[in-house]
């Protein structure tokens, strides 16, 4: 009969473990019921099923997409979500990147209220019957190169707060060589501010090239008629 308490089970497989080491101390070999102290971990009391889920590249990384259905048959509180790749590397929980009103990762998004990785930042508290549905973005190592497009198995595994786990495989997408899609709008690059400052050239279109001009508005009438040989043109006119 299956223990309720998990600490309760394994304090008994403890003991029995010692209990069985004593026997084999003095000579006593009971065979193949030392395979009964051999308890398997009690499986936390969770029902998940996941539907299809995606997984596409991304410059540096790999995004997952994994729509899933956490159903509690008892009343427990839920620390964590892993997720499970068919090839080397960890896959964790993707930070929140909300923008216009949608969660973005790569070419992938969802509604705000289908985002479910808020929820397994803290531990999660659920009662018997609870149903949380909803979509998990993930972030991975690369895809590995000899990896076609196709459909592999994902693992989604959920630890409650006594270590205890719970887990389905899902189907997921594989898509490779997508075109990167970028769905924050980039900033553009600062426009340097035209500053006035001296000027060490000119051109054939320099409005006053080698600066010849300069000047020339405040020059006063008696500059000009002290100049031999330069008739004013206010004077020119009047004739």
């Amino acid at each position: 009969m299956p223990y309720k308490n998990r600490a309760c089970k394994v304090a008994a497989v403890k003991r029995m473990q010692s209990c069985l080491e004593q026997l084999r101390a003095e000579g006593i070999d009971i065979g193949e019921e030392l395979e009964f102290c051999e308890s398997e971990q009690e499986s936390a009391p969770l029902q998940i099923t996941g539907d299809m889920a995606g997984i596409c590249d991304l410059p540096y990384d790999t995004a997952y997409k994994i729509p899933i259905r956490i159903i509690a048959r008892q009343s427990i509180t839920v620390d964590a979500c892993r997720i499970e790749a068919p090839w080397e590397g960890p896959v964790h929980l993707a930070d929140d990147r909300k923008w216009g009103g949608r969660y973005h990762l790569g070419p992938f998004n969802c509604r705000t209220d289908e985002f479910l990785n808020d929820k397994f930042i803290r531990p999660l508290k659920l009662r018997r019957g609870a149903i949380i549905e909803g979509t998990i973005f993930a972030l991975g190592f690369p895809i590995p190169p000899e990896v076609e497009s196709g459909i592999v198995k994902l693992r989604i595994i959920v630890v409650d707060c006594f270590g205890r786990e719970a887990w389905a495989d899902v189907n997921a997408m594989v898509r490779r060589n997508l075109e990167i899609v970028f769905p924050f709008p980039h900033p553009m690059p600062a426009v340097p501010v035209k500053r006035d400052r001296p000027r060490n050239w000119s051109g054939l279109y320099d409005p006053d090239p080698e600066g010849i001009n300069e000047g020339s508005e405040s020059m006063q009438q008696s500059d000009v008629e002290g100049v031999p040989g330069l008739v004013d043109p206010t004077k020119w006119r009047k004739q």
